[in-house]
């Protein structure tokens, strides 16, 4: 499985990101960044409702 989108947050705000192809990674990204406490250093998450594009 490959990773098609990457992203460094500080809370709610990204820092750094990178997409290997097109798609809706950051707006799923931003509401995923809304749902996690504070209290959280470090966390991976996945979402079943990105909509990746071809990668060519």
């Amino acid at each position: 499985m490959a990773i098609l989108f990457a992203v460094v947050a500080r809370g709610p705000t990204i820092l750094a990101k990178h997409a290997w192809c097109g798609g809706n990674f950051l707006e799923v990204t931003e509401q995923n960044l809304a749902k996690i406490p504070p209290e959280n250093n470090k966390l991976t998450y996945s979402h079943a409702e990105i909509l990746p594009e071809p990668c060519v």
